[in-house]
C-alpha cells in the first residue's frame, strides 16, 4: 500500500516540493506541487500548499456559474417589479439595483471577506485566500484583490493576464495578490487531524526503528507489483535487514514471509502513526481537552466579544491563549502534521484578534475622523495629479467647444445636445435639468450611485497598469465633463446643468479624484518603487490604496443620496445652491483640519 508518511514542512521561506500530507484527500493531491513556509505574528513557522492554476480556475468557474444563476433570478424578479404597486415598485428595483451591483462587482470581496477567505467555488474546490504571513484576509485586503480583478481576471484576455501570473510566479499571485499581499493556498478544513487517528498508537511499543520502519513501508509500497519470484527474493532481503526482531513469529512452515512482513508492517504502522513524531501525537492526546475549551470561550467571545465573558472566564481565556502559543511552537518543533499546525494557527490568530481589536463602531469613527483626511493630506501630491488629469482636460475641452459650438454635438453626443436644447424651454418653465417622480426617485439614486461606485473602482484598478489605465479613465471624465457643460452653456441652458450638479458634484467629483490618486499611486509603485522591489512596494502602498479607495466610495454614497433625492426635487435654486455652498464648506474644513488633534500619531502632514 502506498506510504502515509508526511513531507516534513520547509523549515525556511523558501518554496520546496511537497507531496500531499496524510489524509489528504483527491482534491489535496490537485496543482499541489509547491509549499511555501510562512512566519505567524507568534514567530511560528507554517507551511502552505499552494493551489495553482488549475485549481483556481476551476473554483473561479463554479463562482461565475453562481453569479450567472443569482442574475437570471435578479432578471426574473425585475420583469415582476413593474407590476406592483409604483411606491413598491420604486423601492423594489433600488433594492434590486444594489443587488445586482452586488453581484457583478461584489461577488468576491464579500464571500473573502465574511466567508473567511473561501468563496462558494474555492469552498468546492477547497482553496482559502489568507495573507502573506498566515493570518486570516482582512477586509481591506480583499477589497484589493477583488477591485483588481477587472485587469487580472475578468473572463476573457485579462483572465488569461492573471493566470499565467499564477502559473509563473514562485507565489502563484496575480496583480490583486501582490497588492493585496496575499497568497490562495489548500485549505485542509474538514480532513481529521493525522494526530487524532493515531492516539491509539501510543499504547504498546514499536519494535522497529525509523530506519528499518522505512525499508519495510518501502517493501509494502512495492510488493503489489512484483511478481512471485522477485516477491520472494526482496522479502528474503528485507527481513535479512530488520534482523528478525522479537515479539515476530517467523515460523515458515506456517505462513509465508511475504504475509509475516505484511503483518508486521500493519502492526508497527500503527505504533509508528505513519510516520508522524510521537511527540505530537502525545501533545495532542493531552492538549486536546483544553483546546476544545478554548473554542468554546472564543465562540462566546466573537459573539459578544471579550467584555461579554465574566472575569474567571477572561482569565481562564487569556491562560489558554498563552498555552496555545506555547503549543503551536511546540507542534513546529515536532514536525506535527500540516493539519495540526494549521488548527492551533488558526486557533492563535483568532484569539489574537478577539484581543487586541478595537470595538467595530470605534475603528470606523477612527478611520473616518481621523487616519482618512490624514492619508489624503499625506499623499497630497497625488490627489493634485489626480484633479490635474480630471479638470485640466475638462477646462480645456469647454473652452474649445465655446470657440467652436460646432464640435460641442460631436463631442458632448447626442444625448447631452438634445437634452441642453430641451433645457432652454424647461429653464423658461422653472423647470429642472430631469423631472424624477418621487416615486421613482429611490431607484434613480441607486442607479446613479452603483455607476459612480464602478467608475471609481475601476479608476483604481487602472493603477495596476502602470497609472495609464487610471490616467485615461481621468482624462475621459473629464472630457465628457467638459463637452457637456460648454453644449448647455452654448445652449443657453448652463444654469439648470448648473443647478442639478452643484448640490452633488462637489462631493462626487471629489471622490473621482480620490479613486484617482488612489490609482495613480498604485501605478507609481510599478514605474517608480524607490528602493524597494516592485512587489515589496506593491505590497506596501497596499493599506493606502485601500484607505483612499474606501474614502472614495464613502463619498460617492453621500453623493448618491444627494443625487437620488435633493439634486432632482423641486426645491428653489436659491436653496439648492446655498445648500452646495454648505456641503462645500464641511466638505472643506473636514479634509484641512479633521485627525489633526485625533488620537494616535501626530499628523503627519505631507511626505
Amino acid at each position: 500500500m502506498p506510504s502515509t508518511r508526511p513531507d516534513p514542512a520547509s523549515s525556511g521561506p523558501a518554496i520546496a516540493s511537497a507531496r500531499p500530507s496524510p489524509g489528504a484527500g483527491l482534491a489535496g493531491a490537485v496543482d499541489r506541487d509547491r509549499r511555501i513556509a510562512v512566519e505567524t505574528p507568534e514567530h511560528v513557522s507554517i507551511a502552505f500548499d499552494l493551489a495553482g492554476a488549475g485549481s483556481r480556475a476551476m473554483a473561479a468557474m463554479i463562482d461565475y456559474l453562481i453569479v450567472a444563476a443569482i442574475l437570471v433570478t435578479l432578471g426574473v424578479i425585475a420583469a415582476i417589479l413593474p407590476e406592483l404597486n409604483s411606491a413598491v415598485a420604486g423601492l423594489g428595483l433600488a433594492v434590486w439595483t444594489f443587488l445586482l451591483f452586488a453581484m457583478q462587482s461584489g461577488y468576491f470581496f464579500l464571500f473573502e471577506w465574511l466567508g473567511r477567505g473561501r468563496t462558494p467555488g474555492k469552498r468546492i474546490i477547497g482553496l482559502r485566500v489568507v495573507r502573506i504571513d498566515g493570518t486570516p484576509i482582512t477586509v481591506e485586503s480583499a477589497a484589493l484583490r477583488n477591485v483588481l480583478r477587472v485587469v487580472d481576471l475578468q473572463p476573457g484576455f485579462t483572465a488569461m493576464l492573471g493566470l499565467g501570473m499564477i502559473a509563473g510566479l514562485p507565489r502563484s499571485q496575480r496583480i490583486g495578490d501582490l497588492v493585496a499581499g496575499t497568497i490562495v493556498v489548500r485549505d485542509l478544513v474538514g480532513e481529521a487531524v493525522p494526530e487524532s487517528v493515531a492516539v491509539g498508537s501510543l499504547q504498546g511499543r514499536a519494535v522497529l526503528n525509523a530506519e528499518q520502519f522505512a525499508l519495510l513501508d518501502r517493501y509494502v509500497e512495492r510488493r503489489p507489483s512484483l511478481s512471485d519470484v522477485a516477491r520472494r527474493r526482496l522479502a528474503s532481503r528485507v527481513a535479512e535487514s530488520l534482523g528478525h526482531p522479537r515479539g515476530v513469529d517467523w515460523d515458515l512452515s506456517r505462513r509465508a514471509l511475504d504475509d509475516i512482513l505484511t503483518e508486521l508492517h500493519a502492526r508497527e504502522h500503527a505504533h509508528q502513526a505513519g510516520g508522524l513524531n510521537r511527540q505530537s501525537i502525545h501533545l495532542f492526546a493531552t492538549r486536546k481537552e483544553a483546546w476544545r475549551e478554548f473554542d468554546d470561550l472564543l465562540a462566546s467571545a466573537r459573539r459578544r466579544g471579550l467584555g461579554a465573558l465574566d472575569g474567571e472566564q477572561v482569565e481562564r481565556f487569556t491562560r489558554l491563549y498563552r498555552e496555545l502559543t506555547a503549543d503551536l511552537a511546540r507542534a513546529r518543533t515536532y514536525d506535527a502534521s500540516l493539519r495540526l499546525q494549521l488548527e492551533l494557527d488558526r486557533r492563535v490568530s483568532a484569539g489574537h484578534n478577539v484581543f487586541y481589536r478595537d470595538r467595530r463602531d470605534a475603528r470606523v469613527r477612527q478611520w473616518v475622523g481621523v487616519a482618512l483626511p490624514r492619508e489624503i493630506r499625506r499623499r497630497w501630491r497625488y490627489v493634485v495629479a489626480s484633479a490635474a488629469l480630471l479638470f485640466v482636460p475638462a477646462l480645456a475641452v469647454y473652452a474649445i467647444v465655446r470657440a467652436d459650438p460646432a464640435v460641442g454635438p460631436e463631442w458632448a453626443g447626442p444625448v447631452m445636445t438634445e437634452r441642453a436644447e430641451r433645457g432652454v424651454e424647461q429653464l423658461a418653465e422653472g423647470g429642472s435639468y430631469i423631472k424624477i417622480p418621487a416615486t421613482t426617485m429611490p431607484v434613480f439614486g441607486a442607479q446613479i450611485t452603483t455607476n459612480n461606485l464602478r467608475v471609481a473602482m475601476t479608476t483604481v484598478a487602472g493603477g495596476a497598469l502602470a497609472g495609464v489605465g487610471t490616467a485615461a479613465v481621468l482624462v475621459l471624465n473629464g472630457f465628457h465633463l467638459g463637452s457637456a457643460f460648454g453644449v448647455f452653456d452654448n445652449a443657453g441652458a448652463g444654469p439648470i446643468l448648473w443647478e442639478w450638479v452643484l448640490p452633488h458634484g462637489v462631493i462626487e467629483l471629489t471622490a473621482i479624484v480620490l479613486a484617482g490618486a488612489a490609482g495613480l499611486l498604485l501605478g507609481g509603485a510599478l514605474v517608480v518603487p524607490g528602493r524597494m522591489t516592485r512587489v515589496d512596494a506593491l505590497r506596501t502602498r497596499g493599506p493606502t490604496v485601500a484607505g483612499l479607495l474606501g474614502g472614495s466610495l464613502f463619498l460617492l454614497l453621500i453623493a448618491g443620496l444627494i443625487e437620488g433625492y435633493v439634486s432632482p426635487s423641486e426645491l428653489p435654486t436659491a436653496v439648492k445652491l446655498g445648500f452646495s455652498g454648505i456641503v462645500a464648506g464641511i466638505l472643506f474644513l473636514y479634509l484641512a483640519t479633521a485627525g489633526r488633534t485625533g488620537p494616535g500619531v501626530p499628523d503627519p502632514g505631507s511626505e
